[in-house]
């Protein structure tokens, strides 16, 4: 118990109760922060500029701080913080009060960790304050007016209070068997220690009859050392008012010490600002995202129902549903090449994964979409959302199908859904550049090349090329078909062609391949175009399909029915239907010598005597 100290008060006739109140002093600080908190007690604001501040070693003047902007008038019934003016205090202390600073370097010339008498004064008041009479405090703790009487304590708090009410006011509130840990979030998604919302927290329940303020509280895990005080830094809507029959949760808010195991022993205890044991819960083991929850006395892992009743549902699975496909046709298709838009719900239930992929694909598993990606983190949580699909164009008309289907994967679930496509959007098939090389003087641009080469046709590319130079420009241009080292359309060089361009204008060149062997599949086209004057030509490396068409099986003569050919055992087949002129030629003159011959030779015969 610690003995009463002289205060005294001089205000002419002030009774005890003066306008200005001295209500708690950190004089043997932890972190070389001294500071001493005043209470304005009055029904009007005051300056306390117009005051002036000392110890038994010097006096100082009472003004803003110089780190910050701010005001040295002090509202009814809200509290002022006064230290030095090099203090760090405000950069690690929530304070909403009035904050204000001696001109020094220290209050007074520092306060005395064994005893001193500080005074806040003007000509017409006094307020001082004696503490040398007090037991120590010990390092970290302050020394606090207990409800504004004459009575001095210890802070229950190690750094004191300072800006909220003091720990020792609710010693008289009686707590025990009241309040109650109802719930825990040991193991959130994300980093424990994260601001609140996020982050660990433990829910509180009020089974009184009387509102009770937290302030001061104190919760710990297995660790002794570890504290978690409540304050209005870690509640919601900055009050430590926790009503009757109301939950109330307390978040770790970045707090460093104080921590949850998760996947061994621990132990959460619940002690009012003057250490008394309220309640307590321990486990051992638990999981990502999901709370403890007590419901009837039991305590089971539920999902999380921070700061309402606890509920004993069931952890559902996670799942897709393909609610609605927006900018369909009125006859309810769509186009290849046409983005569309999927209205889609997704829950998100007791699992670590969070990417749901969305695509088209036809009977065969073929995509015939671009995928789109989305990830869901919160566990949970039921998210509406509408996700964009581009199909592709089918420029070739690779896809003849009307029917496909919208699938989506993810979350350890799968949907799908049927939709219907016809037609193409001709404005996404035209031809486009396809490649811009640009030097200081020369533009080079591929307007067209076949992306599909048939064996037996020639390939043509055409290249544009512009000279930006005044001068006439000279260069070679060439190109070839190849996979790996293998050059398919003959020698790398063998369509390469001198090109001038005259100065400051441009010219349009093709370039022709055809293939040398007969082969099918997936090969690249080279371009190179070297100017004269260059050591290395600039390169095009472009994909191109090599197909074969096939073979024509040899065709059956139709003959109608009405012409009946009559069966014989040397039927003559082949009949020519057509022949060129030239054989004719050569055939009716083979007749013509075969018969002016035999024409010759009986003339002959006739005329030699027998």
């Amino acid at each position: 118990m610690y003995k009463k100290l002289l205060l005294l008060f001089l205000l002419f006739s002030t009774p005890v109760y003066a306008n200005l109140i001295v209500n708690e002093v950190m004089y043997y600080p932890s972190d070389g922060n001294e500071w001493i908190e005043i209470y304005n007690n009055a029904s009007f604001s005051i300056d306390i500029a117009l005051y002036n501040f000392s110890d038994s070693q010097s006096t100082d003047a009472i003004k803003t701080c110089p780190s910050f902007l701010g005001t040295t008038i002090i509202n009814p019934n809200e509290y002022a913080l006064l230290t030095d003016k090099d203090t760090s205090l405000y950069n690690t202390t929530s304070f909403n009060g009035t904050k204000v600073c001696v001109d020094d370097n220290s209050i007074g010339n520092g306060l005395s960790n064994s005893g001193d008498t500080i005074s806040i004064f003007n000509s017409t008041f006094n307020i001082s304050l004696d503490y040398s009479l007090i037991t120590s405090t010990g390092s970290g703790y302050s020394l606090e007016l207990v409800d504004f009487s004459n009575e001095w304590k210890k802070s229950l708090i190690i750094n004191g209070t300072p800006g909220y009410k003091n720990s020792n006011v609710f010693l008289n509130v009686t707590t025990e068997n009241i309040l109650k840990i109802t719930e825990f979030l040991a193991d959130p998604q994300g980093y424990d220690t994260a601001a609140m919302p996020d982050g660990e927290w433990i829910e509180l329940y009020n089974e009184g009859n009387d509102n009770i303020d937290l302030l001061g509280f104190i919760l710990k895990d297995k660790n002794d050392n570890n504290e978690l005080i409540i304050t209005s830094t870690n509640v919601e809507n900055s009050t430590t008012i926790i009503k009757t029959r109301e939950y109330k949760v307390i978040y770790r808010n970045e707090n460093g010490k104080f921590n949850l195991n998760n996947d061994e022993f621990e132990k959460i205890r619940l002690y009012n600002s003057n250490l008394t044991l309220l309640d307590e819960v321990s486990y051992s083991t638990t999981r990502e995202a999901v709370s403890w929850s007590k419901i009837k006395d039991i305590w089971i892992l539920t999902v999380p129902t921070p700061a309402k009743e606890n509920e004993q549902s069931e952890i559902e699975d996670s799942y897709i549903k393909i609610n609605k496909i927006q900018d369909l046709g009125s006859d309810k298709k769509a186009k290849f090449g046409q983005n569309i838009r999927v209205d889609v719900e997704i829950y998100k239930g007791d699992t670590t994964k969070n990417n749901v992929k969305f695509f088209i694909e036809n009977n065969v598993k073929e995509r015939i979409s671009k995928v789109t990606d989305i990830n869901v983190y919160s566990k949970f949580l039921t998210y509406d959302l509408t996700i964009p699909l581009q199909i592709n164009p089918n420029c070739k008309n690779e896809f003849n199908e009307t029917d496909y289907t919208i699938q989506a994967e993810g979350l350890n679930a799968t949907v799908s859904t049927a939709i219907k496509i016809e037609g193409i959007t001709k404005s996404l098939c035209e031809k486009i550049k396809v490649s811009l090389k640009e030097t200081e003087e020369v533009t080079y641009e591929i307007l067209d090349y076949p992306e599909e080469i048939i064996f037996g046709n020639t390939s043509t590319i055409k290249l544009k090329i512009t000279n930006k130079d005044t001068d006439e420009k000279s260069l070679e241009a060439w190109s070839y078909i190849y996979k790996g080292n293998k050059a398919v359309s003959g020698d790398r060089e063998a369509n390469k062609k001198l090109i001038k361009i005259p100065s400051e204008s441009s010219i349009i060149s093709e370039l022709t391949n055809e293939l040398v062997e007969e082969i099918s599949g997936d090969y690249k086209l080279k371009i190179k175009i070297k100017e004269e004057e260059r050591k290395t030509p600039e390169e095009f490396t472009l994909d191109v399909t090599v197909k074969t068409l096939a073979k024509n099986s040899e065709k059956e003569e139709i003959i109608p029915a009405n012409n009946k050919i009559k069966e014989t055992e040397n039927m003559i087949t082949g009949n020519t239907i057509y022949q060129d002129s030239n054989i004719k030629t050569k055939r009716s003159a083979i007749f013509f010598f075969t018969g002016t011959l035999i024409c010759l030779l009986l003339l002959i015969a006739i005329k030699r005597p027998l």
